[in-house]
């Protein structure tokens, strides 16, 4: 999708022609494609030293094995989201945020009725309780940025600027402010 999405969906690119290995890259397609194993190398595990990647591994391999149901205030945790939480997480995003590719803006969001707030916040429980997330949040449309004072050919010479639904991000938000709240909480922070 980047290649079709490169461009922008009303605009025109301004990445001029890129060069990696001594080939050059001319169409929207092939810049897409090198800009996009690019970032696929920078984000890596191969950037990580083996010191860092054993250290995550023990970190993540002691978080699984965490049994949450002995601890008793885990059920705070997981209990239903409620309506204020919604607005709480809606009024933390910021106004004029470029949409994903549902085009949802926060602006809409902000003026939902209590009505649908009420049902939105069912969607979201549904989820919380799955785990299941709407397959469409899976993806993005990356934008890549210019970054000032580079090499316009050299394919590193951008950054990614990924725009994914509001109403994923929202979804984000209640999680995270769940979590900071039950780690303050417990002082487990």
């Amino acid at each position: 999708k980047m290649a079709k999405r490169m461009s922008g969906i009303n605009s025109e690119s301004n990445i001029s022609t890129l060069i990696s290995n001594n080939k050059v890259y001319e169409t929207e397609e092939e810049k897409a494609d090198l800009i996009a194993k690019t970032l696929a190398q920078i984000s890596s595990n191969d950037n990580y030293s083996d010191a860092f990647k054993e250290h995550r591994e023990k970190m993540e391999d002691c978080w699984k094995s965490y049994n949450y149901s002995r601890n008793e205030n885990a059920s705070e945790l997981n209990q239903d989201f409620e309506v204020y939480e919604l607005q709480n997480a809606i009024k933390q995003c910021k106004n004029n945020s470029a949409p994903g590719e549902d085009q949802i803006k926060y602006e809409m969001l902000k003026h939902l009725p209590k009505i649908a707030l009420q049902k939105l916040v069912q969607f979201y429980n549904t989820i919380w309780h799955t785990g299941q997330i709407v397959p469409e949040w899976k993806t993005a449309i990356i934008i890549p940025i210019y970054k000032m004072g580079s090499d316009r050919t050299n394919p590193s010479s951008y950054r990614p600027i990924a725009l994914t639904s509001a109403l994923c991000k929202i979804n984000e938000r209640l999680i995270t402010n769940r979590l900071i709240w039950f780690l303050e909480k417990y002082k487990l922070i």
